[in-house]
């Protein structure tokens, strides 16, 4: 994958600067950028002006979850997009309810060793604190995240990767579903990663190893 100039990485939904700045790290110790600034979610809802500047000349925007709504509302200037773990329609209820549980439990049933159980628990932490500290940026957010859906940005006239986790409790696809994604848009790429929704904040260096690597035999 050839280097470019400046990369924004944006979190989803209850995302922070506890939680997006270890991807950011990661992100750098890969070298595919020369520059990486990160922001979470409700930052940067709350401070459109500074994301946008942020965005405005980066050569490439990095999102987890609905941060790629962020990200299309922010970047008009044609930026690639790589949306890890994006939305895909679903019910605002169930996404706040019975999602939300699946999550909780697919999360600690995987946990298998030390390292991850101290990941988990930070990442619930942090989350944690942040929608009890900025509840109206998030949650006045979820209408919006459950109609989107990236399936529908076929018809964008910019680069598009996704990466679909194989284990999303929030927006995971059948099998059948996910080969109906092949030819979807010609401007879109999908790829399926290993992991839960949130695997990207729980093991950064290893989701994005895997992503990159399916981006180099596209790009």
């Amino acid at each position: 994958m050839k280097l470019v100039d400046r990369c924004v990485f944006v979190g989803g939904f209850g995302s922070s600067e506890e939680t997006v700045v270890p991807v950011a790290h990661a992100l750098e110790q890969r070298g595919d950028y020369k520059s990486i600034e990160a922001i979470g979610f409700s930052e940067a809802r709350k401070n459109p002006e500074i994301f946008g500047r942020m965005t405005a000349d980066a050569a490439a925007i990095l999102t987890h979850s609905a941060g790629v709504l962020l990200a299309l509302d922010s970047a008009p200037n044609g930026q690639e997009i790589h949306a890890i773990a994006p939305p895909i329609r679903r019910s605002a209820i169930e996404l706040a309810t019975a999602r939300t549980v699946r999550k909780a439990i697919t999360m600690h049933r995987n946990i298998d060793t030390t390292l991850r159980r101290i990941a988990v628990q930070h990442y619930e932490r942090a989350s944690a604190r942040e929608l009890l500290h900025h509840p109206f940026a998030n949650f006045s957010q979820l209408g919006r995240i459950a109609s989107f859906d990236v399936r529908d940005q076929s018809g964008f006239n910019r680069p598009f990767y996704v990466g679909l986790m194989d284990q999303d409790e929030f927006f995971g696809m059948s099998e059948e579903d996910y080969q109906t994604l092949i030819g979807y848009g010609n401007n879109v790429q999908y790829f399926p990663l290993a992991g839960e929704h949130d695997e990207l904040l729980l093991d950064p260096q290893m989701t994005l190893d895997e992503y990159y690597a399916r981006l180099s035999e596209v790009y």
